[in-house]
């Protein structure tokens, strides 16, 4: 089933849903932006160097775009969606070839989304899946 990526997370009710908004990010460095609110916070992994948060969705499609320059063939495949309170835990498969390098990269990247009023307001990056899950207030067990 394709899902148009516009359907905010907020109604999601299964993995397929969610796969098909991240699909768009593996074609397409522009998330929808109807799914973030205009003051988003966008928090890379703390675990990776010069990490930061961006405010605002300019500065988050800016840092995905960012991103994107380094890589060539990204993918991201969602495999566990967790709910929470207040949004959800996305645990995604990413692969990709280093544009420079051409070396294969593998992990496990986990979202740590917090959503008000049908709308992503903060996307926190981990790649630690049990600093995840402590962040988003799940027990690891």
């Amino acid at each position: 089933m394709v899902v148009p990526c516009h359907i905010a997370f907020v109604e999601m009710t299964d993995l397929e849903r969610v796969r098909a908004v991240y699909a768009s990010l593996s074609t397409d460095v522009t998330p929808d932006p109807e799914l973030f609110d205009p003051d988003v916070e966008w928090h890379n992994a703390p675990e990776l160097p010069g990490a930061t948060v961006h405010h605002g969705i300019k500065a988050m499609m800016a840092d995905i775009r960012a991103q994107a320059e380094a890589w060539e063939d990204r993918s991201f495949e969602p495999v566990e969606l967790i709910r929470t309170d207040d949004g959800a835990v996305v645990f995604l498969e990413v692969t990709a070839r280093g544009r420079s390098s051409g070396a294969p990269v593998r992990l496990e990247i986990i979202h740590v989304l917090t959503l008000k009023d049908d709308k992503i307001v903060r996307v926190r990056a981990f790649i630690d899946r049990d600093q995840a899950l402590r962040a988003a207030g799940v027990s690891a067990e």
